[in-house]
C-alpha cells in the first residue's frame, strides 16, 4: 500500500499563469536567454515544464468547468426554492391545525399583522412560531446527519472513483427527495412523514456534496493561485444564482399555482441537473487517482489537521481555516428558516411574494456587487484582507437585523452586508493551495463535514434559541450569529499576519542571497 502522507509539491503564486493541455491547467516557466539553468522549479522539486509560447497556442476552458456551473446552479435552485415552499407550507399547516380559521401570516395580499403582544391573538401567533422553529429542528436532524457520514465518503472517495459518478449520486437523490415532497403535499400527508424525504435528501450529499466534488473538480482542472481562487469564485457564484432565482420564483409560484404545483416545478428542474450530470466529463486525471482503499482514504481526511503533510501550508493553518469555516457555516445556517419565520412574524407579517423577494435581494446583492468585485479586489489587495472585509461586511448586517423594526431596515441589512459571501471562498481557496492535487477530494470532503454538522447544529441551536427567545427579544439570534462571523474575522486576520511575516521572511532571505 502506498504511505499515506501527501508527498504532492505544489507551484507557487509567483510561477507564470499556466498553458492548458488536455483538460488540466498546466503551470510552466517561459524561458529566454537570460534564464538560469537550474530553474527554479527544479530547485523547488515540482515539475514545471516550459511554455511554449508560440503563435498556436491557445487557452481552452475544459467543458467540465462550463456543466459544472448548471449542476450547481439547479442544486441550489432545487434547495432553495424547496426550502422556502417547505417552511410556509408547514407554517399553515400548523397555524389551521392549531387555531383553525385564523390567519396570522401570508395566504392573502392583505395581512393581519398583531402588534399589541399582550393580545390573545399574538399569542397564539407566537405559539405558531415555535412549533414551526421545533420542526425546523426536526428537518434540520433528518437531512444533516445523514448527509455527514454521505459527504465523508462520497467527497473522499472521488479521488479513487472520480467525480463524475457521485456528482451524478447527489443531483439524482435531491430529484428524488423534491419528487417525494411534491407527492407528500398533493397526498396531504403529515407534515412530519415529510422528514422521511428530507432525510433520502441527506444520504445522498444533497447540494454541499455536490458542491464539495465540484470544488475538488475545479482543482483538478486548475493550478493552485488565483486562477483558481477566480474558478471557486465562479462556483461560488453559480451557487448563489441558483439560490436566489429559487429564493425570487418560490413567492410566486406559491401565491400563482399553490403548493403542490410548485414543488412539481421544482422537481421538474431538478430532473434537467440529473441529465447534465450525465454528460459531465470526468476531471480526475489516473495520475492523480489515489489508489487507496476506502478506509485509508477516509483516514486521510484527517491528516491535514493531525501532522504537518503540506508542502506549502503548516498544521495550524489548516486548523486556523477549518474554524473560520466553522463558525461562519454556523452563522450562515443558523439563519437557515429563523429568517423566514422572523419576516412572516411581528412586525413585518410578509406575504410569501414578498419574502421570496427579500431573500433574493440578500441573495443577490453579495453576488452582484460582492462576488463582481472580486477581480478589481484581487488586483489591489490580497485574499486575506478581502476575507476580513467580507466578514466585517456580515458583522455590521446581522447587528442591524437583529435591531430592525421596520422594512427599510431590512432593505439596509441587505444593502451593508454585500460583501459577506467572500469570506466562504476566499478561505477554500487558501487551503486548496496548500493541498496538493491528489489530495483535493479529501480536502474537500472535510470542509464538506464539517459544513454538513455546522448545517445541523446551527439550524438546530439557532430555532431553539429563535423558540427560546421570540417573546422577549426575537432578533437575539442574529446578534449571536454576529458573534460567530466576528470570530471568523479574528482567525482570517491571523492568516494575514502570518501571510505577511512569511513574506517578510522570504524577501530578507533573497536579499541575503544577493
Amino acid at each position: 500500500m502506498e504511505n499515506s502522507d501527501f508527498s504532492g509539491k505544489q507551484p507557487k503564486e509567483e510561477f507564470p499563469d499556466p498553458v492548458v493541455k488536455a483538460n488540466r491547467f498546466e503551470s510552466c516557466e517561459i524561458t529566454d536567454e537570460k534564464s538560469p539553468l537550474l530553474s527554479k522549479s527544479a530547485t523547488a522539486d515540482v515539475d514545471i515544464k516550459p511554455c511554449d509560447t508560440g503563435r498556436d497556442v491557445k487557452v481552452r476552458i475544459p467543458l467540465q468547468f462550463y456543466l459544472l456551473g448548471p449542476v450547481v446552479f439547479i442544486m441550489l435552485f432545487s434547495f432553495a426554492t424547496n426550502s422556502l415552499i417547505i417552511a410556509q407550507y408547514v407554517y399553515d399547516v400548523i397555524e389551521e391545525e392549531q387555531f383553525p380559521g385564523k390567519l396570522f401570516n401570508n395566504s392573502v395580499e392583505e395581512i393581519v399583522c398583531f402588534e399589541n403582544k399582550t393580545s390573545q391573538e399574538y399569542l397564539d401567533q407566537q405559539e405558531v412560531q415555535r412549533i414551526a422553529s421545533a420542526y425546523n429542528i426536526y428537518a434540520a436532524l433528518s437531512s444533516g446527519i445523514p448527509a455527514i457520514f454521505s459527504n465523508l465518503l462520497f467527497a473522499s472517495m472521488s479521488d479513487i472513483y472520480g467525480r463524475k459518478p457521485f456528482i451524478f449520486i447527489t443531483v439524482t437523490g435531491q430529484f428524488i427527495a423534491t419528487a417525494m415532497f411534491a407527492v407528500g403535499i398533493y397526498l396531504k400527508w403529515n407534515i412530519y412523514a415529510l422528514l422521511a424525504f428530507k432525510f433520502v435528501g441527506g444520504s445522498t450529499g444533497g447540494w454541499i456534496a455536490s458542491l464539495s466534488i465540484g470544488f475538488a473538480a475545479v482543482a483538478d482542472i486548475t493550478r493552485s493561485g488565483k486562477s483558481r481562487t477566480f474558478a471557486i469564485v465562479l462556483i461560488e457564484i453559480a451557487v448563489g444564482m441558483g439560490a436566489l432565482v429559487g429564493s425570487a420564483l418560490s413567492g410566486y409560484l406559491i401565491d400563482g399555482v399553490g403548493y403542490n404545483t410548485a414543488m412539481t416545478i421544482s422537481a421538474s428542474v431538478t430532473c434537467i441537473g440529473v441529465v447534465v450530470a450525465l454528460f459531465f466529463p470526468e476531471t480526475l486525471q489516473k495520475e492523480y487517482s489515489r489508489k487507496h482503499s476506502v478506509m485509508q482514504t477516509i483516514r486521510n481526511i484527517f491528516l491535514f489537521y493531525t501532522k504537518d503533510v503540506s508542502p506549502v501550508g503548516k498544521r495550524w493553518k489548516f486548523w486556523a481555516c477549518l474554524l473560520a469555516l466553522l463558525f461562519s457555516f454556523l452563522a450562515n445556517f443558523g439563519k437557515t428558516g429563523i429568517e423566514t419565520l422572523y419576516q412572516l412574524n411581528s412586525p413585518f407579517c410578509w406575504t410569501p411574494v414578498k419574502v421570496g423577494w427579500y431573500t433574493t435581494l440578500r441573495t443577490g446583492l453579495p453576488l452582484v456587487i460582492g462576488m463582481g468585485l472580486m477581480k478589481p479586489f484581487q488586483m489591489c489587495m490580497g485574499e486575506h484582507v478581502i476575507g476580513i472585509i467580507g466578514t466585517l461586511s456580515y458583522i455590521a448586517g446581522y447587528v442591524l437585523e437583529a435591531l430592525a423594526t421596520n422594512e427599510l431596515m431590512m432593505l439596509i441589512v441587505a444593502f451593508i452586508s454585500f460583501m459577506g459571501a467572500l469570506p466562504v471562498p476566499i478561505i477554500r481557496a487558501i487551503m486548496s493551495h496548500m493541498t496538493s492535487p491528489e489530495q483535493q477530494g479529501s480536502l474537500f470532503a472535510g470542509v464538506a463535514a464539517v459544513e454538513n454538522i455546522c448545517a445541523v447544529v446551527g439550524i438546530v441551536t439557532g430555532n431553539a434559541i429563535y423558540a427560546a427567545t421570540v417573546d422577549w427579544f426575537r432578533g437575539f439570534t442574529f446578534l449571536l450569529f454576529a458573534g460567530y462571523t466576528g470570530i471568523a474575522c479574528v482567525l482570517i486576520v491571523f492568516l494575514f499576519i502570518d501571510s505577511r511575516m512569511e513574506k517578510s521572511k522570504a524577501y530578507t532571505y533573497t536579499t541575503l542571497e544577493e
